[in-house]
């Protein structure tokens, strides 16, 4: 239940700031410009070491008060204003609502949005452990940037500035708002599949497709090595619908540029494209193309857009695969994916007579949708790098106990979990060294406050041993430590007789169950 309403209140947050941008957006911008500002906003505030949550409201906030005092703009009256706007909008939605065609519309939007909301959240809800290895790098960013540490990334400037403003965790900001980017990202490709196409079915195909991750081809991964590949990029890129990253968020902006494009809000298209050079420039070839296909003159030019954004995300998710770069080709399939889609219902419908189009879109949308009842995603296990009760643990010791007065000797999962908020030391450094140790240490050792993360059954992150391993991977000292079932049991069991060994002379055990246990020495080490 504290999950939840910690979900709800920092969505709440979002939806707070988006107003305001909304408002903001009076300048002619958009929410692009507001993106760009915060993303320098906190960058400039980390380089300063001055971030806080006040120093980020107050530059925040100040703009605002800027515009509304340049324009003359009574703060009260405005306000009222507002109230009047929102009293006549409402009344406007409940009396568009009678009209069948409004209530169908927002009766599939309100589907959609659950579907995807449901599929998306569901497992940050039950879990705090994340899914994949890039929430953890994307984690590692916004402790950095808290820290006032500059770190690069726009979703973590983002994240960063919202953690601050919500006073929430970091690890639970990353936890609920990367699967608010994928839901964005919904919408993105089904307002860009509206945009550049004539017929309903085509959005709703492309949302559907994406909200529900209609890919799922897990039944036919022994039917041939191409599509058994395809079967496990696609099981590879399902958990990323829980947690979004960078690249997605690259790919929203990369739609939008198209968007603001084809509106000929030419400001807004150069933040946008700005956002995504941030990421990669090599994503702006794509908007790139599709703005000299509008511009060509064809009859067909918003079509054309839609062909070519569905080829430019397709062609490159799958090179990714081919060349070594799965974190791209998982973040670009299912979009990729849902474009095409939507462009062969476009197709499809295009072809036939104007007076059987609206029959031929009926069916399209209700063949599609049957069909996609058997590739609804089944119960796919992501490769996750931690029991998710140590991940809970350190929650629970970055919350509970003061900054910079205790440290964490663990695997190397929990270092953007206490960075910035405690002293980190890896498990098998700590092993090692504990080799050497003297009475004199182990005395030094007890005056601090120390939790040590040790495995009673060593997680596995394989299946199995893998058979073949590049030299440069076993040559890592995390992959022999923590990824290697051997050498992680291994660790485990030496790291236990550490810990067993110092306990004799005293400290606790601060957490246990049937996979982990935490010890806990140093001061007030009989604290619970």
């Amino acid at each position: 239940m504290t999950d939840l309403l910690s979900a709800i209140w920092l969505w709440l947050v979002v939806a707070a700031l988006a107003a305001l941008s909304r408002y903001v957006s009076a300048f002619g911008i958009g929410i692009a410009a507001v993106v760009f500002y915060v993303f320098c906003l906190v960058q400039l505030l980390a380089y300063a070491k001055i971030i806080n949550p006040i120093t980020l409201a107050l530059a925040l906030v100040l703009p605002l008060l800027f515009y509304l005092r340049r324009r003359k703009v009574a703060v009260i009256g405005s306000l009222f204003q507002l109230r009047k706007r929102l009293r006549a909008l409402f009344s406007e939605t409940i009396e568009q609502l009678t009209r069948p065609e409004i209530l169908v519309k927002c009766c599939v939007i309100l589907v959609l949005v659950g579907i995807a909301l449901y599929l998306r959240i569901r497992q940050p809800l039950a879990e705090v452990r994340y899914a994949t290895v890039e929430s953890y790098e994307l984690l590692l960013s916004v402790r950095k940037l808290i820290a006032a540490e500059p770190a690069g990334g726009v979703l973590a400037s983002l994240m960063a500035a919202l953690s601050l403003l919500a006073s929430v965790d970091a690890i639970n900001a990353v936890r609920f708002l990367t699967p608010l980017v994928g839901l964005l990202l919904v919408v993105a490709v089904a307002a860009t599949v509206r945009a550049t196409t004539v017929n309903a079915s085509s959005w709703i195909i492309a949302a559907y497709a994406l909200s529900a991750y209609t890919f799922d081809l897990s039944n036919l991964r022994q039917t041939g090595s191409q599509v058994q590949s395809l079967a496990e990029a696609l099981s590879m890129a399902y958990p990323r619908q829980w947690a979004a990253g960078e690249l997605e968020l690259a790919l929203i902006f990369l739609l939008l540029t198209c968007l603001y494009l084809l509106s000929k809000k030419y400001l807004q298209a150069i933040f946008a494209a700005l956002l995504v050079t941030l990421y990669s420039p090599l994503l702006l070839s794509v908007a790139a193309a599709a703005l000299f296909i509008t511009y060509v003159g064809s009859r067909f030019a918003r079509y054309s857009v839609l062909i070519t954004l569905a080829i430019g995300l397709f062609v490159p998710a799958i090179l990714c695969f081919n060349f070594g770069l799965p974190n791209w080709g998982t973040a670009l399939l299912p979009a990729a994916l849902a474009l095409t889609l939507a462009a062969l219902a476009e197709v499809v419908a295009i072809s036939f007579p104007t007076v059987l189009r609206d029959y031929v879109q009926a069916a399209i949308l209700g063949v599609f949708i049957v069909l996609s009842l058997q590739l609804l995603p089944q119960k796919i296990a992501p490769r996750f790098l931690e029991y998710d009760a140590t991940a809970r643990a350190s929650l629970r010791i970055v919350s509970t106990r003061p900054r910079k007065r205790w440290s964490m000797i663990a695997p190397i999962e929990q270092l953007p979990q206490v960075y910035g908020c405690g002293w980190y030391e890896d498990l098998g450094e700590f092993v090692d060294r504990f080799v050497d140790f003297d009475n004199r240490q182990i005395e030094a050792f007890f005056e601090r406050e120390v939790y040590v993360f040790v495995e009673k059954v060593p997680f596995n992150y394989f299946g199995s041993e893998p058979a073949g391993v590049p030299f440069d991977i076993l040559a890592d000292k995390v992959y022999r430590r923590y990824r290697s079932p051997a050498g992680r049991t291994a660790l485990q069991y030496r790291a236990m007789q550490v810990c067993e060994t110092l306990l004799r002379n005293g400290g606790t055990v601060y957490y246990e169950d049937e996979y982990v246990k935490i010890y806990r020495f140093g001061k007030n080490g009989g604290y619970q």
